[in-house]
């Protein structure tokens, strides 16, 4: 077999052998490597430690096949040691790593024993060439880890109404600071028993982790009043065998069911009340709520069977509304935004004070319930537009009412609410007035 050497000199020695790592080998003239900091910088004795150590210039050393002219990076070719700090450097005792692997030119990996005593030590890096970088305080054995790791159920919250046979979120959350999770688990029962039970994958040597733990909830009671009960448990145990334990307390409803809803129109401005009738609402928090379009919206529990709900500010158009208990939805039907008119102009501005000035109003948002109304300074109503005639969304025609003075001119749906005060109408003696279309009906105002 080729004779194998391991190389710890000058550029030009490797060119010799392999000219193309010449690049690679470190020259004398190399600065010597430095240690800048480790990770973790703490943690208990338990467990072999991995640590990772950052730092420059970490040069490979490269094994060579003198007799095929290759050669390999040899990973083991520094060194890792701990010692106690504060002792002199002759006197302390040095822990040294079972294994150092370089990963990059700033990246090391080092391996050390379980079992470190307590205290805090400094970090020993010895380079291939035998230089001796020295970072004081880099690490701080916590001794044995006799805490339980920190756990939390981040979902469902406690006393949180679930559906039954629905799909219920759960998030296990568990960290054990400077020691490493072993096991982390949870287990889900009902009224007449288990219901699920889930076993985390924890990663290797992670000092927190979390997991989903989701489950199908159970068929509930008939008793509305008196809603079953779920438990979630979680447990999480650490490398010590420390083990901590959490529970939250569900409430086990049935799905809801709708029967009607009224009213199902309102103003694009909201505030409008509307009930739905049913079966199946949990008052709580959130209990059953109302949901529009997906969101949830101001809702008042009555009773199992009936809910109160307020529309919110919402542009014109058709919405869906639908009721949800935990997670079991049920479509409602829709609901219609209607928004108020807008008068944006009237032609001519000036007509009749006998009233049937043929006038065109235009504006936005007009429908066939739209009315056009001529008020007075005071907000006195005067008249409406006779023989009206909504040509579309935009444009209306029809004949002025009679008045005197000046008047404002504004329009009024029967659902979406009124206009603001915008345009200005004059009546005048001095003109007479056509009156309504025949075609509309008449000639007269």
């Amino acid at each position: 077999m080729p004779a194998m050497t391991t190389l710890r000199c000058a550029a030009s020695a490797v060119a010799a052998v392999v000219p193309a790592l010449a690049a690679g080998c470190a020259p004398s003239s190399d600065p010597a490597a430095s240690a800048d900091a480790v990770e973790p910088s703490r943690a208990h004795n338990g467990l072999p430690l991995s640590l990772t150590i950052h730092g420059g210039t970490f040069r490979p050393a490269y094994g060579i096949d003198l007799g095929s002219g290759t050669a390999d990076v040899v990973p083991s070719a520094y060194a890792v040691r701990l010692a106690a700090a504060g002792e002199a450097s002759g006197a302390r005792a040095r822990i040294s790593a079972t294994s150092v692997d370089w990963l990059s030119n700033t990246l090391l990996s080092a391996r050390l024993p379980a079992g470190i005593a307590s205290g805090d030590y400094d970090l020993e890096l010895v380079d291939p060439r035998g230089n001796v970088a020295v970072l004081a305080r880099a690490f701080t054995s916590l001794g044995p880890d006799v805490s339980p790791p920190w756990l939390t159920i981040s979902s469902p919250a406690e006393g949180e109404v679930v559906a039954a046979e629905t799909e219920v979120a759960g998030l296990i959350i568990a960290d054990d600071g400077a020691g490493v999770i072993r096991d982390l688990s949870c287990a889900i029962s009902g009224p007449t028993g288990p219901v699920a039970q889930r076993r985390c994958v924890v990663p290797t040597e992670a000092h927190a982790t979390s997991c989903p733990c989701s489950f199908v909830a159970p068929a509930a009671g008939n008793d509305i009043a008196v809603l079953d009960k779920l438990e979630l448990r979680a447990t999480a145990t650490d490398s010590a065998g420390n083990t901590a334990t959490m529970a939250v307390t569900l409430a086990l409803a049935p799905r809801p069911a709708v029967v009607s809803v009224g009213p199902r129109l309102g103003p694009a401005a909201g505030g409008t009340s509307f009930a739905i009738q049913g079966d199946n609402f949990v008052d709580g928090a959130p209990g059953t709520q109302i949901l529009m379009d997906g969101q949830p919206i101001e809702t008042t529990y009555a009773s199992a069977m009936l809910l109160r709900g307020t529309t919110p500010m919402h542009d014109a158009g058709d919405v869906q509304l639908s009721v949800r208990t935990g997670a079991a939805m049920v479509p409602a039907g829709g609901f219609s935004f209607f928004a108020a008119p807008i008068v944006r102009g009237i032609s001519p501005t000036e007509g009749a004070a006998s009233g049937g000035t043929r006038v065109t109003i235009a504006g936005n948002n007009f429908r066939g319930l739209t009315t056009i109304t001529f008020r007075d300074a005071e907000l006195k109503l005067i008249g409406y537009l006779g023989c009206p005639k909504v040509v579309s969304d935009t444009r209306i025609e029809g004949v002025a009412p009679a008045g005197i003075g000046a008047a404002w001119v504004g329009a009024r749906d029967p659902i979406g609410g009124d206009s603001q005060r915008s345009t200005s109408y004059q009546f005048s003696d001095a003109i007479v007035g056509e009156g309504c279309p025949a075609s509309d009906g008449g000639a007269g105002p």
